[in-house]
């Protein structure tokens, strides 16, 4: 599928899951999803297309911000959700307790280091051929797991947008290598990446946008 048509499942399923949740969940869930869902082909480079390369990146970096804008602009419950669900602190919550210092500590050192190996997956999955590492269990497993070092919670719904994009790559022609680096590929070859089930799919996904939104906004 296409890097539109993956975008819009995504934010669409993070809508949907926290639609009855805070604000500041939402948020964080549609951010999450969203990368989820469109992050698999930073490995897009082998194709020719270097340009959806960057347009991912971009993408990927403003969705990472916009939870830090909104914290510090009008939602500071961000920051505290963050805090109380980061990996560092769930892990070691008893000695969090006892010093307050300890537990900002434990935010910045596990922050650093999801992202360091957020960073690392997306260099090495840019040099590898497009569906093969980051399109395969494997692949997905590492790239959870750098969000959970960032926070636990984002993790699962970062999971739901990576399943979404490579549930939907499944259904085209070319193969998806799930068991990498074994070179076996699996697709149920039902449709093109551009089709018109592509495009359906994203009209379809808009409209749940539009409706789930004001559904949101009237709650």
């Amino acid at each position: 599928m296409q890097t539109n048509t993956h975008l819009a499942v995504g934010a669409c399923l993070g809508l949907t899951l926290t639609l009855a949740a805070p604000t500041e969940i939402t948020v964080l869930g549609l951010c999450a999803t969203s990368i989820g869902a469109i992050i698999p082909d930073i490995d897009i480079d082998g194709t020719g297309k270097k340009e959806t390369k960057y347009i991912i990146m971009g993408i990927s970096a403003t969705l990472a911000i916009v939870p830090v804008l909104a914290g510090l602009v009008c939602m500071p419950e961000i920051f505290v959700c963050l805090k109380r669900t980061s990996f560092m602190s769930l892990t070691f919550s008893t000695a969090a307790k006892s010093t307050i210092s300890w537990s900002y500590i434990a935010f910045l050192i596990s922050t650093i280091m999801g992202f360091a190996l957020f960073i690392g997956l997306c260099a090495f999955s840019n040099k590898t051929d497009h569906r093969t590492f980051s399109h395969s269990f494997m692949g997905m497993a590492l790239f959870t797991f750098s969000i959970v070092l960032i926070n636990p919670l984002e993790a699962g719904f970062f999971l739901v947008g990576y399943l979404s994009h490579i549930g939907l790559d499944l259904l085209n022609y070319r193969p998806v290598k799930l068991l990498y680096p074994k070179k076996r590929g699996f697709s149920f070859r039902l449709c093109y990446s551009k089709s018109r089930f592509s495009l359906n799919l994203l009209i379809f996904s808009v409209i749940i946008l539009i409706v789930e939104s004001i559904i949101k906004a009237c709650l």
